[in-house]
Protein backbone atom coordinates (compact mmCIF):
# COMPACT_ATOMS: atom_id res chain seq x y z
CA UNK A 1 0.00 0.00 0.00
CA UNK A 2 1.57 3.70 -1.12
CA UNK A 3 1.04 6.57 1.33
CA UNK A 4 -0.12 9.53 -0.53
CA UNK A 5 1.81 12.14 1.39
CA UNK A 6 -1.38 14.88 0.20
CA UNK A 7 -2.89 13.53 3.70
CA UNK A 8 -0.39 14.54 5.87
CA UNK A 9 -1.82 18.44 6.58
CA UNK A 10 0.29 20.09 9.12
CA UNK A 11 -0.19 24.30 9.81
CA UNK A 12 2.02 26.39 8.51
CA UNK A 13 3.47 29.13 11.07
CA UNK A 14 4.49 31.87 8.75
CA UNK A 15 0.28 32.15 7.64
CA UNK A 16 -1.33 29.38 9.61
CA UNK A 17 -3.01 27.34 6.90
CA UNK A 18 -3.05 24.06 6.86
CA UNK A 19 -1.12 22.48 3.69
CA UNK A 20 0.81 19.46 3.16
CA UNK A 21 4.17 18.46 3.68
CA UNK A 22 5.57 18.62 0.49
CA UNK A 23 3.93 22.14 0.40
CA UNK A 24 5.56 22.81 3.36
CA UNK A 25 8.89 22.39 2.36
CA UNK A 26 9.05 24.07 -0.63
CA UNK A 27 7.50 27.07 0.48
CA UNK A 28 9.93 27.02 3.19
CA UNK A 29 13.26 25.83 0.96
CA UNK A 30 13.66 22.45 2.86
CA UNK A 31 14.40 19.33 1.30
CA UNK A 32 11.60 17.55 1.40
CA UNK A 33 13.00 14.63 3.26
CA UNK A 34 14.14 16.77 6.99
CA UNK A 35 10.14 18.11 6.80
CA UNK A 36 8.94 14.30 7.04
CA UNK A 37 11.59 13.00 9.95
CA UNK A 38 10.66 16.13 11.58
CA UNK A 39 7.12 15.52 11.42
CA UNK A 40 7.86 11.77 11.94
CA UNK A 41 9.88 12.91 15.18
CA UNK A 42 6.71 14.69 16.60
CA UNK A 43 7.90 18.29 15.60
CA UNK A 44 5.48 20.64 14.94
CA UNK A 45 5.26 24.14 14.14
CA UNK A 46 8.55 26.32 13.78
CA UNK A 47 10.65 23.69 14.35
CA UNK A 48 9.40 21.62 11.14
CA UNK A 49 10.71 24.26 9.07
CA UNK A 50 13.75 25.91 11.43
CA UNK A 51 16.85 25.68 8.60
CA UNK A 52 19.79 23.32 9.27
CA UNK A 53 22.79 24.25 11.23
CA UNK A 54 25.42 25.27 8.23
CA UNK A 55 28.00 23.65 10.11
CA UNK A 56 25.84 20.19 9.09
CA UNK A 57 25.71 20.44 5.70
CA UNK A 58 29.20 19.76 4.30
CA UNK A 59 29.12 16.24 3.21
CA UNK A 60 26.86 14.60 4.77
CA UNK A 61 26.71 11.80 7.12
CA UNK A 62 28.79 9.98 5.14
CA UNK A 63 31.72 11.94 4.64
CA UNK A 64 35.05 11.50 6.79
CA UNK A 65 34.51 14.77 8.99
CA UNK A 66 30.74 13.64 10.26
CA UNK A 67 29.29 16.62 8.27
CA UNK A 68 31.01 19.19 10.67
CA UNK A 69 32.69 21.46 8.85
CA UNK A 70 35.97 22.64 10.86
CA UNK A 71 37.58 26.21 9.87
CA UNK A 72 41.15 25.37 8.72
CA UNK A 73 43.32 26.53 11.74
CA UNK A 74 46.00 29.43 11.64
CA UNK A 75 49.44 28.35 11.61
CA UNK A 76 49.47 30.59 14.76
CA UNK A 77 46.89 28.21 16.14
CA UNK A 78 49.25 25.31 14.75
CA UNK A 79 51.93 27.08 16.49
CA UNK A 80 50.81 27.38 19.73
CA UNK A 81 48.82 23.76 19.75
CA UNK A 82 52.65 22.70 19.26
CA UNK A 83 54.10 24.66 21.86
CA UNK A 84 51.89 23.59 24.44
CA UNK A 85 52.87 20.23 24.39
CA UNK A 86 56.27 18.93 26.60
CA UNK A 87 58.00 18.06 23.35
CA UNK A 88 57.27 21.58 21.96
CA UNK A 89 58.08 23.46 25.04
CA UNK A 90 61.56 21.49 25.23
CA UNK A 91 62.06 22.20 21.20
CA UNK A 92 60.82 25.73 21.87
CA UNK A 93 63.79 26.25 24.09
CA UNK A 94 66.55 24.37 22.80
CA UNK A 95 66.32 26.06 19.00
CA UNK A 96 65.09 29.31 20.39
CA UNK A 97 69.13 30.52 19.76
CA UNK A 98 69.68 28.19 16.87
CA UNK A 99 71.92 30.00 13.81
CA UNK A 100 73.26 32.78 16.45
CA UNK A 101 76.64 33.38 17.25
CA UNK A 102 78.22 33.28 20.49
Amino acid sequence: MTRDASIYRVEDPATGEMVTLKELASRHRIPYPTVQRRNREGKAGEDLVKKPDPRYQVGGRRSKTGGIRQPAPSRQQVAQEVLSTPDGRLASTLFRNYGRSA
